[in-house]
């Protein structure tokens, strides 16, 4: 399941994202270094950093839960954009940037959804087809064990109570 990052297309939109915001921030007011500027930059490249992390996971339920973490900073990212549009009247070119990355990435993460419960389906379909089939083993058993009891033993020594 390990991948590298660097070849998804959803890790080059975020971090062209990320590069975006650290240049729209760089006009941000002196004020807001320590507050907006800040918490958006650290939301940002969260962002791309989870994508790449979970790349690296090796099974697709691990890869699956960065990718939230990915699309709730996304949301955060979203959110200061808002707060900033408001305070500072950021560009609606980057605001469509945004929405664009979010539905690539809804779409990633729905993709890799699928992906994962196809698998665990399959993974559960196979281990139900092993129990079943060790239960009819064991009834086996237990009809052969029964008549082993009786060759050697005699019915009247094991009838029921």
């Amino acid at each position: 399941m390990v991948q590298n990052y660097k070849q998804l297309k959803i890790w080059k939109r975020s971090f062209q994202l990320a590069i975006e915001i650290y240049k729209l921030t760089n006009k941000f007011p002196k004020s807001e270094k320590y507050n907006l500027t800040a918490q958006l930059r650290r939301a940002d490249t969260s962002i791309s950093s989870n994508i790449a992390e979970g790349a690296s996971k090796h099974t697709s339920v691990d890869f699956q839960r960065y990718l939230y973490q990915a699309y709730g900073s996304l949301k955060e990212v979203e959110s200061q954009l808002l707060l900033s549009k408001e305070l500072m009247e950021v560009h609606m070119e980057l605001e469509m940037e945004l929405s664009d990355l979010e539905d690539n990435t809804k779409a990633f993460i729905n993709d890799k959804v699928t992906q994962s419960e196809v698998e665990v389906k399959k993974q559960f379909g196979e281990m139900y087809d092993k129990v079943d089939s060790l239960y009819k083993d064991l009834g086996e058993v237990s009809t052969l064990l029964d008549k082993a009891k009786e060759t050697f033993f005699g019915k009247a020594v094991f009838k029921d109570k």
